[in-house]
């Protein structure tokens, strides 16, 4: 059983409609397939292709998003162990602007991917001190993020 890393990624970019539209259709599964086509069925080398396109084991689903305005999308998910920073890439290389923040406690990977760049650390030492700001953040996060939600529309 993996460890779950939480995501918060917020993307910028002239196909949020289409995007909005698959995680609609799909509830929000298998979400990393409007980036990127996944791996043929039966392939023996199905760890390894997720691993160099999503920078994970294994696909995601995304639990909540928010479509913020014609060109932005915020979504939350959770990915196996840490965050799929090849995915990242390769939404910043196909014109999306991508500002994704993550938090896994249980292997202290915290950070904030911003159009390419690691903007704060991928893994760091903690503070019983950082460790709870961190949290505390991430929680407000959500809620902020939630409270918009119930704003802009209802999800039946």
């Amino acid at each position: 059983m993996p460890n779950w890393c939480s995501n918060h990624i917020q993307l910028s970019g002239k196909k949020v409609n289409q995007l909005v539209k698959f995680l609609d259709k799909n509830q929000g599964k298998n979400f990393f397939d409007f980036f990127v086509p996944p791996a043929k069925e039966n392939d023996d080398n199905w760890y390894s292709y997720n691993q160099e396109n999503y920078g994970c084991k294994w696909n995601c689903d995304a639990n909540d998003w928010v479509k913020e305005d014609e060109e932005v999308v915020t979504i939350l998910f959770d990915s196996p162990w840490g965050p799929p920073l090849a995915l990242f890439e390769k939404m910043f290389q196909e014109g999306w602007d991508v500002d994704a923040k993550y938090y896994e406690p249980g292997m202290c990977f915290v950070g904030h991917w911003y159009n390419g760049d690691i903007v704060t650390g991928k893994q760091s030492k903690r503070s019983e001190e950082h460790t709870s700001e961190l949290q505390s953040l991430r929680e407000i996060s959500y809620a902020v993020f939630c409270l918009k939600k119930k704003k802009k529309h209802k999800r039946i």
